[in-house]
């Protein structure tokens, strides 16, 4: 849902305190929301160079929460099993809280 999110807002190796000291913002400002996707290629080619799903950043990017302003810790590993090129792409969205009124 999040195709806004530029990939430069995704961070690999950035941590949610680290991300928050820098943009001078709180851990409490934001909503922590997993973001995890899973493809699989069927494939007995396993010759290098042997690329990811070319897809999988394109699923990853429309699993990101709309409202997010960055993805934090994100990883992808490929592997190649009996069943083809399996690719596991994960990451953390912070998407900042919405202020409630206060009731008097």
């Amino acid at each position: 849902m999040a195709r806004n999110l530029s990939k430069d807002k995704i961070l690999p190796g950035v941590t949610p305190t680290e991300y928050c000291e820098a943009e001078g913002r709180k851990l409490s400002d934001f909503r922590y929301v997993g973001v995890h996707v899973n493809s699989l290629e069927r494939t007995v080619d396993f010759s290098p160079p042997r690329l990811p799903n070319p897809e999988i950043l394109a699923r990853f990017l429309d699993a990101i929460p709309e409202k997010a302003v960055v993805v934090l810790g994100y990883t992808m590993i490929t592997s190649a099993t009996e069943l083809g090129i399996i690719t596991y792409a994960s990451g953390t969205a912070l998407v900042p809280k919405t202020k409630t009124p206060r009731a008097h």
